[in-house]
């Protein structure tokens, strides 16, 4: 009969540990969170380093979050936390591939920051499923070519 007991006490505990972070996680938004971290982030320096991140790298986190927000009411998604699974990636992929016409290393870079808040949200509390963290990127490999300074001087 204790044994029983201890079943069903384990049961409830998991379902109101569970309620509790559903509820954590509904009271904020993933634009909010992602507004925060950025501003608190492009203050701080990183902690290897104690370098705070440059411009470009603060500018680059921003438009992916305007990213997001136009991928979310374009479609008429709620901004939730529970949108991040593996639906998520492919439907983000074709709106920054078909309609925004990004190339595929910038969408991967969306990826990428994507998952660096989104792992801190994970960290409080906010987002339960890990799919889209554990998504593998996709970068393109592509050739660069550059003018030789003969090539150049020609130009001129």
């Amino acid at each position: 009969m204790l044994e029983l007991f201890d079943q069903v006490a384990k049961i409830i505990s998991g379902q109101i540990e569970r309620e509790k972070k559903e509820e954590k996680s509904s009271r904020i938004t993933p634009t909010e969170f992602f507004t925060q971290f950025i501003e608190k982030w492009s203050h701080t320096p990183n902690r290897r380093t104690s370098i705070i991140p440059k411009g470009t790298t603060v500018w680059n986190y921003k438009n992916t979050l305007r990213r997001y927000k136009e991928y979310i009411s374009d479609n008429g998604l709620r901004d939730s936390f529970t949108l991040f699974d593996e639906n998520f990636i492919n439907d983000f992929d074709r709106y920054l591939t078909e309609e925004q016409e990004l190339a595929m290393n910038t969408i991967v870079g969306s990826h990428s920051q994507l998952k660096t808040m989104l792992r801190e949200a994970q960290n409080k509390g906010y987002l339960h499923d890990s799919s889209y963290l554990n998504w593998p990127s996709k970068t393109v490999n592509f050739t660069k070519v550059y003018l030789t300074d003969a090539e150049i001087n020609m130009l001129y």
